[in-house]
């Protein structure tokens, strides 16, 4: 039988409450080694810090936990699809480690250590005095003040994690930017990776030049990694298609032409109007038609290519959205290539599409050359993403060992092992 998400995750808060009153006796004490020390099938153990406030910000025990991180279903047509956040992505992590079936309650035990801390990165109520406030309050000082399994043994194994781009954290001077003393050595997570200087032109086209300029600065953010962005997809252990299915459309492009790279947008609008047999246009939120998750669903489920034109960001969900029903996506940006990095592993060229923009812009490459692709390869591309990427690009409603938390963690894991030359 099938669980709705909220009752896996309910069962597993019952049983690790009851182990925790077991572990209290010393009868128990072997059988919380074996059974929670080291959970039997885990090659990656994850403890995670049980912070007070005012580092943490959210309970994610909470009876509400599951609905807030995943958001509320579109319909019973779009099963698959929630109305997740776009900032939801630390939430959806702390809930995943916090009940995942690989988590360790023993420090020795532990390959990483996963720091919840800000999970609603001071973004409740939005905006930069926000942040600025709760950064202040969980200080560096702060902050290290709990993480009581930190030292020079460990230091490489503790992860943090931003709700969005990196740079929304800068305030966090000290543990998130410019880190000192061991938190330098800590792993990083967010939607968005540094951008190498050789990309600065692909970034002028934002309204924000100091997120622009924060983009680009590695000292500020080391040992940062993208993941891609909280995608509306929460694949169940049924997953939303199959590599078999039939596309009717060609392209697709659901988004806004009012914000973001709008430039690219409203260009591709223009050519994929003008090829209507071809092309699907949904104008889709900042003062678009539609806000229906089952139109999207349905759309990006019919499409072979999705086009992928940048945000007010490089980083796009809609990417996320597309990856995670097997629409091959196109790219207009250098910057945008980075997303989802370590994810895509070696079979990233193969499975997406990237147009130069200055290229596009200028006239001299049209969205209708995507025809010209064979079917022998868009049939290996859409293998390659149903293969490796397309679980992989969204956060199963499950204790998945195969979406984007569990693989990440698995890939964190063999860094720190391979860095410090464990077997």
């Amino acid at each position: 039988m099938y669980l709705d998400g909220r009752d896996r995750y309910r069962e597993r808060k019952y049983v690790m409450a009851i182990i925790l009153l077991m572990s209290t006796s010393t009868s128990a004490e072997t059988s919380l080694e074996h059974d929670q020390c080291r959970p039997k099938g885990c090659r990656t153990l994850t403890y995670i810090y049980q912070l007070p406030p005012p580092c943490s910000n959210w309970n994610a025990t909470s009876p509400r936990a599951f609905s807030e991180a995943f958001g509320p279903r579109d319909s019973r047509e779009a099963s698959h699809w929630r109305h997740t956040g776009n900032r939801a992505l630390s939430a959806l992590w702390h809930f995943r480690v916090q009940h995942s079936s690989c988590r360790t309650l023993c420090a020795h035990a532990a390959d990483l250590f996963f720091v919840p801390a800000l999970t609603l990165g001071g973004l409740r109520l939005g905006g930069l005095r926000e942040i600025k406030r709760s950064c202040g309050d969980c200080s560096a000082e702060e902050l290290e003040r709990h993480l009581i399994h930190l030292d020079e043994s460990t230091a490489a194994k503790h992860v943090l994690i931003c709700p969005i781009e990196h740079f929304a954290l800068a305030p966090c001077i000290g543990w998130w930017s410019h880190p000192r003393g061991l938190f330098s050595r800590m792993m990083r997570l967010s939607f968005s990776a540094v951008a190498p200087a050789s990309m600065a032109s692909h970034l002028e086209y934002m309204v924000d030049k100091q997120s622009a300029a924060d983009l680009m600065d590695i000292k500020a953010f080391p040992n940062l990694y993208s993941l891609p962005q909280p995608s509306n997809v929460h694949w169940g252990q049924d997953p939303p298609f199959n590599v078999s299915r039939k596309r009717p459309r060609l392209m697709s492009f659901v988004g806004s032409i009012t914000h973001g790279d709008v430039e690219v947008r409203r260009r591709i609008a223009q050519q994929c109007v003008a090829l209507r047999s071809l092309c699907t246009w949904i104008n889709i939120g900042f003062g678009g038609l539609t806000k229906s998750l089952n139109l999207v669903a349905k759309v990006k489920l019919d499409t072979i290519f999705c086009l992928e034109p940048a945000g007010d960001t490089p980083y796009r969900r809609s990417i996320a959205d597309s990856v995670a029903v097997g629409c091959i996506p196109v790219y207009f940006n250098n910057v945008t290539d980075l997303t989802g990095g370590l994810l895509w592993g070696p079979w990233h060229n193969d499975s997406r599409v990237l147009l130069s923009r200055d290229a596009f812009l200028a006239g001299r490459i049209h969205i209708k050359e995507l025809t010209e692709i064979s079917p022998a390869t868009v049939a290996k591309m859409q293998n390659l993403l149903w293969s490796h990427a397309a679980r992989a690009f969204q956060i199963s409603d499950w204790d998945d060992p195969k979406d984007s938390v569990g693989l990440m963690l698995e890939m964190l894991a063999t860094r720190v092992r391979v860095a410090t030359q464990l077997p």
